[in-house]
């Protein structure tokens, strides 16, 4: 029913989001620290830069901090 939740939503009665797309990089990253434990600092660069890349795009598509 996404109905509903828009309405809900718009109403002002469902909470605000704990997770920004700003800070998804870092929550994906915290994540994935199991299987970036031993990456170099050069590694978890390459690693971190297209997935910084693509959050800033959205962000900027969207034209907004979200």
């Amino acid at each position: 029913m996404p109905d509903n939740e828009v309405a809900s939503a718009l109403l002002g009665v469902v909470d605000t989001p704990k997770l920004k797309l700003s800070g998804l990089v870092k929550h994906v990253e915290e994540l994935a620290a199991h299987d970036n434990r031993f990456k170099n600092s050069e590694q978890m660069r390459l690693w971190r830069s297209p997935r910084l890349r693509a959050s800033t795009n959205l962000q900027a598509a969207l034209g907004k901090d979200i």
